[in-house]
């Protein structure tokens, strides 16, 4: 059980109404329950799990008028840092709908799930693991990021989520996860991937295939579809003592193009770190304005020296491999 409140004290704006109350707080009450069972079967050298839970959230709806027009028709919404989220598995067992603070969305729901595991009994290491679930709403959902009720505010029950893992060896993961609509009986997301890191994270492989269906399509000409259809592969291969190579490769084959690609290497000694990558990727905020398919990109060249104990430049360098390389971040943190 607990409390949520909001409170906000705005700053005067050309877009605000002045005589409007720039000060003003939500609240709301919550409560929540988790329930679990854990049933095993021991079979010889395995040991196989099955999993049900049930997680009821409930919050009060709390009117959020306050929050939309500020300063009379013509005025903001305010909205300084939140989103909806794009439903995951993940998404069945989370206390909201909404990332950020601008919300406080009210539920009625309850989530029921079911995992199953085979475990190695020696190791006590997962093999397999698999997971579905669904959220049953008990009332329509009031709270949006705009105002009003939407159509996914008044849905009955959510897409039929599930997640899949497998040890394809102690250093080797598959993984897939999907999201079923069972209302038109059709798969609405779905990724799936492998991904390799040695026991030092000096190598690292992965590729990965990542689809989504659209469901609100653009309907003006020229306009590329915002449907997903695309595989990312990414690896990092030490050549030598010192010298490891890196790159990235991203393609969407929805629109026939490249999203994303970088190649470069790193020269690590005693006294200091070189890295310099080479990368091109679409813009988006100009890739639908433009005819000229060249155009439509951005490339450069980015580099890092590193001199250990005292510093160095180039963080641009270690976000992009962070963001681009899946495990990036961990070899960084084993390795220093």
């Amino acid at each position: 059980m607990g409390h949520k409140s909001l409170y906000y004290s705005l700053d005067e704006n050309p877009m605000i109404d002045n005589e409007g109350d720039l000060s003003f707080n939500l609240s709301t009450p919550q409560a929540s329950l988790d329930l679990g069972l854990i049933f095993e079967n021991a079979q010889g050298m395995f040991t196989q799990t099955l999993e049900p839970r049930a997680y009821y959230l409930y919050r009060a709806y709390e009117e959020h008028d306050a929050l939309f027009n500020v300063g009379g028709n013509d005025g903001l919404d305010v909205n300084f840092d939140t989103s909806e989220r794009t439903f995951s598995y993940s998404q069945l067992y989370r206390d909201s709908r909404f990332i950020g603070g601008d919300r406080l969305d009210d539920a009625d729901q309850v989530t029921l799930g079911l995992t199953s595991r085979w475990q190695n009994n020696q190791t006590g290491r997962d093999l397999f693991d698999v997971s579905v679930g669904q959220i049953f709403h008990f009332r329509d959902r009031n709270v949006s990021l705009a105002g009003g009720t939407g159509e996914d505010e008044t849905v009955e029950n959510s897409e039929f989520a599930g997640e899949l893992n497998v040890a394809l060896s102690e250093r080797t993961h598959f993984y897939g996860n999907a999201i079923y609509d069972t209302t038109s009986r059709r798969i609405n997301r779905g990724s799936a991937g492998v991904h390799y890191g040695s026991d030092d994270y000096r190598k690292l492989f992965n590729i990965s295939y990542a689809y989504l269906r659209d469901l609100n399509p653009p309907t003006e000409t020229g306009i590329a579809s915002r449907d997903i259809d695309q595989v990312d592969l990414s690896f990092v291969y030490p050549v030598a003592r010192q010298w490891t190579v890196m790159g990235r490769a991203n393609y969407d084959f929805q629109n026939s193009q490249e999203l994303e690609s970088f190649f470069g290497f790193e020269y690590n000694d005693c006294c200091y770190r070189f890295r310099i990558l080479a990368r091109r990727w679409l813009d988006s905020n100009i890739a639908n304005l433009v005819v000229d398919q060249d155009a439509q990109y951005d490339q450069g060249i980015f580099f890092e020296v590193h001199f250990k104990g005292l510093g160095g430049s180039g963080a641009k360098v270690n976000s992009i491999l962070n963001d681009g390389i899946f495990g990036y971040e961990t070899r960084e943190q084993s390795l220093h």
